[in-house]
């Protein structure tokens, strides 16, 4: 008789409990830890009691956060115990001859292992709610919040590990596959942009793209508990917690179920006969090879060459380096897929060509990028094509707001730009003791533009140099100085204000605090002697200046904040050494401070 089609089997279920139960006893505990048994040390902390807000959302949210990197752990343990029968020739091949569809036993299987997750996070969701019920606190939306992340977490990880599970025919490879290809984007364009970095002249990296592709990685940045403190009617603060990134679990949960869809998929086309191989799709076997050697060559030329050889070369020789790096880690990864493929240590007697293949793609790409073949080393935008521009000095300048307003701004901006492409070459040779400069372009056509250059901090190195003349140049304008020293205004004040003395002769070292008239102090003394004096410079490069040891030396250092509503935020601060031609500041400080004792 024929029998009745179904997507459980009740046999197979109970064998895959008795499998896996003690993995999702592990599970459970380690929820216990994470939710109620964390609340509870926390609620008997004598300095958080006075705030149950703390306790009841801080605390579920901050356990939410973790769901994602405990899921991802214990779904690919899931997935090898569960489904470690394809793995063995002698146990797939007894679950093959059962009476009972493949559908059937992948659907079985696999609702077990999703089952028995979030059985475990409803069951901690109720010690919760049984602990902290009675809380005049508790809020019942925290803890919803906190299960449905658990699902969420649980379906996204799940899935994919299921689905990895079926690519490979060996449990030893299951984690190593699942790991690499849940870190593949966002590794390979790290090392991408690194490579870019050293070889393209200018590159400066920007925004990731690829982040999204790496699940875990993504949601550890993006899905955090957030707080926001607020006053009352009472003046009293209230600190606010939410969970933020809820969308983007639920857009992972989504894929994860579509990862299962084709998980069982390829469990329903699969050959029973893999089991034991490393990749056990026969397509996928060369995919696997040209990845893993194009991956160890990006990733091995990036690290290596950060890690060893990043303050030994720099221009061609390190463009040379990093090409050299590239094939011996092409030629590595080609070699190991081939041995972990074959199940053998004697694969150099063929693959040459797939090899070889490998090697020209390298080699390619970094003569592409040094040729400057696409023209990004040489584009300088013409100044009536720029919106708006900023330097960002990478110098000590206080305040040094990076979007000044100066005249013939783009003109300037440009000579420089000019200037740093015209000496590539001198400044490439210096890779120790060096500063940098980024420049950023916004076009009237909206688009933006931005590079990052090295120029040598040394006087003997630098300043023959005239892009750093230029940069200099920039730095000391009179804008420049006037928003290191910013007037008050527009609800900017001082909240504090600092003067430092020091005689090294006398071994003197003494300090006071501006408790009056220190806006008057910074009006009519520290502000105009930044615009006028050597108070306000600052050096690109090093002067090599020697003081003699019996000099006087002052240091001022003031703080500022900005009045913001309601509230008073931090707005910057100024600290500088005093030169002897800031008459007025010296004058200021001996009459109105005793910082110098009487002799």
């Amino acid at each position: 008789m024929k029998s009745e089609a179904s997507l459980f089997d009740k046999n197979i279920f109970a064998d895959a409990f008795k499998r896996s139960w003690p993995l999702f006893l592990c599970y459970f505990g380690a929820l216990l830890c994470v939710l109620p048994m964390y609340a509870i040390s926390v609620s008997g902390s004598m300095s958080l009691e006075y705030n149950g807000e703390w306790l009841l959302d801080g605390t579920v949210y901050q356990s939410a956060v973790l769901m994602p990197a405990i899921s991802f752990v214990f779904a690919v343990i899931a997935a090898m115990v569960l489904f470690g029968y394809l793995y063995n020739s002698r146990s797939c091949g007894m679950m093959a001859v059962l009476p009972v569809k493949r559908s059937t036993m992948f659907c079985t299987v696999y609702v077990s292992g999703l089952g028995m997750f979030i059985a475990a996070d409803i069951l901690i969701a109720l010690i919760t709610l049984l602990i902290f019920g009675g809380n005049p606190h508790f809020t019942l939306v925290s803890l919803l919040r906190w299960l449905a992340s658990a699902v969420m977490s649980n379906i996204s990880f799940y899935g994919f590990a299921v689905f990895c599970a079926m690519l490979t025919g060996s449990i030893v490879i299951l984690p190593g596959v699942y790991t690499v290809l849940s870190f593949t984007a966002t590794v390979v364009e790290l090392a991408v942009r690194a490579i870019l970095g050293v070889v393209v002249y200018g590159y400066i990296e920007s925004v990731s793209i690829l982040n999204c592709l790496s699940p875990l990685y993504m949601l550890l940045q993006c899905f955090v508990c957030g707080v926001e403190h607020i006053s009352n009617a009472a003046g009293e603060y209230i600190s606010i917690y939410s969970l933020q990134g809820m969308g983007l679990l639920l857009v992972y949960s989504i894929i994860g179920l579509g990862f299962s869809a084709v998980a069982l998929r390829l469990y329903e086309k699969r050959r029973m006969e893999t089991a034991g191989d490393t990749v056990a799709i026969p397509v996928l076997k060369p995919i696997f090879k040209y990845c893993l050697a194009f991956g160890t060559a990006l990733v091995l030329s990036a690290a290596g060459f950060k890690l060893v050889f990043s303050n030994s070369f720099a221009g061609l020789r390190a463009t040379a380096v990093i090409a050299a790096l590239m094939v011996l880690g092409a030629f590595l990864g080609y070699f190991i897929a081939e041995m972990l493929i074959q199940k053998t240590f004697y694969v150099f007697s063929n693959g040459w060509r797939g090899m070889s293949i490998c090697w020209l793609v390298c080699l390619s790409f970094i003569f592409a990028a040094e040729a400057d073949i696409f023209g990004y080393e040489r584009y300088v935008p013409e100044p009536e094509e720029v919106e708006n521009v900023a330097i960002h000095p990478g110098v000590y300048a206080s305040m040094l707001n990076n979007n000044l307003e100066l005249e013939e701004k783009e003109a300037l901006t440009c000579a420089l730009h000019r200037e740093l492409i015209n000496e590539r070459e001198p400044l490439e040779r210096i890779f120790r003791d060096t500063g940098t400069v980024t420049i950023s372009y916004l076009l009237k056509n909206g688009t933006t533009v931005e590079r990052l250059y090295h120029y040598p901090r040394a006087y003997s190195e630098g300043s023959a140099l005239q892009s750093v003349k230029l940069l200099e140049e920039y730095v000391n304008s009179t804008e420049a100085r006037a928003l290191r020293a910013p007037e008050l205004k527009d609800g900017l004040y001082i909240r504090h204000c600092r003067i430092y003395y020091r005689n090294n002769e006398k071994q003197l070292s003494n300090d006071c605090e501006v408790s009056e008239g220190f806006e008057e102090f910074y009006n009519s003394c520290v502000r105009p002697d930044v615009l006028e004096t050597e108070l306000g410079r600052v050096s690109v490069i090093s002067r090599d200046r020697e003081q003699p040891s019996e000099q006087e030396r002052y240091e001022v250092e003031i703080i500022f904040y900005r009045r913001d509503g309601g509230n008073d935020r931090y707005f910057g601060y100024l600290s500088v050494e005093i030169s002897p031609d800031a008459l007025r500041t010296l004058d200021w400080i001996r009459e109105n401070t005793d910082l110098v004792p009487e002799a």
